[in-house]
C-alpha cells in the first residue's frame, strides 16, 4: 500500500518587511496564517488601507497607538495572533478608527480594561474581543452605542476574559438581531 499523506509546513518565520509602509495606496492586505512575526508598525503608514487581515500569524508586541493614522480601516482581523502580553492593552487610539465596521482582536494576549473609545465606533456591526486577559467593566459606551438608533450591532463576543458581570440594564436594549457572548456569564445568541 502506498503512503499518500502529505505534510504542509508553514513558511518560515518572517517579519512584516518595512518596505510595506511605501506601498501608501494600497488598499487591502489580505495575509492569514504565513507565518509572519514582529509588529504592526509597517502598516501603520499606509493611510488608504480599507481591509487589514493578517489572521493567525504570531505577530507579537502589540496594536501600536499609530494605527489611529488608518482612517479608512474598515475591517480589522489580527485574531490569533500573539498581540500583547505583560501590560500590553487595547490602545484607545483604535476608537478614533470612525470607518471601521468589523474589529476581531480574539485569542491574542491583550489585557487591561477595554477601552472607553471603543464604544464610539459609528459604523461596528462586529467586535470580537474573546480570549484575552482583558478585565474590569464593559465600557458604557458600548451600550450605549447598542442603543443608538440605527445602530446595528451583530456581533459583541466578549467570552474568555475576566470582565465585571453584565449590567442589568442591558436586558432592556432593543437589537434588530445579533450573538452576543459575555465573558462566562452567558454566552450564545439573544435570539433576535
Amino acid at each position: 500500500m502506498r503512503d499518500t499523506t502529505q505534510s504542509v509546513s508553514l513558511p518560515k518565520p518572517t517579519p512584516l518587511p518595512p518596505a510595506l509602509s511605501n506601498l501608501v495606496n494600497l488598499t487591502r492586505i489580505n495575509i492569514p496564517t504565513f507565518n509572519l512575526t514582529g509588529g504592526l508598525s509597517p502598516v501603520t503608514n499606509l493611510v488608504e488601507l480599507e481591509h487589514l487581515n493578517l489572521v493567525a500569524n504570531n505577530l507579537s508586541n502589540g496594536i501600536p497607538e499609530q494605527i489611529n493614522r488608518l482612517r479608512r480601516l474598515q475591517y480589522l482581523y489580527l485574531n490569533s495572533n500573539k498581540l500583547g502580553g505583560l501590560l500590553i492593552p487595547i490602545p484607545h487610539k483604535l476608537g478614533t478608527l470612525g470607518c471601521l465596521n468589523e474589529l476581531n482582536l480574539s485569542n491574542n494576549n491583550l489585557c487591561g480594561e477595554i477601552p472607553e473609545s471603543l464604544g464610539e465606533l459609528d459604523y461596528i456591526q462586529e467586535r470580537d474581543l474573546s480570549n484575552n486577559n482583558l478585565e474590569g467593566e464593559i465600557p458604557l459606551s458600548i451600550y450605549l452605542k447598542m442603543e443608538e438608533e440605527g445602530m446595528r450591532l451583530n456581533v459583541l463576543n466578549l467570552y474568555g476574559n475576566r470582565l465585571d458581570p453584565v449590567p442589568p440594564e442591558l436586558s432592556h436594549f432593543e437589537i434588530e438581531r445579533g450573538s452576543f457572548e459575555f465573558s462566562n456569564l452567558y454566552t450564545g445568541s439573544m435570539g433576535f
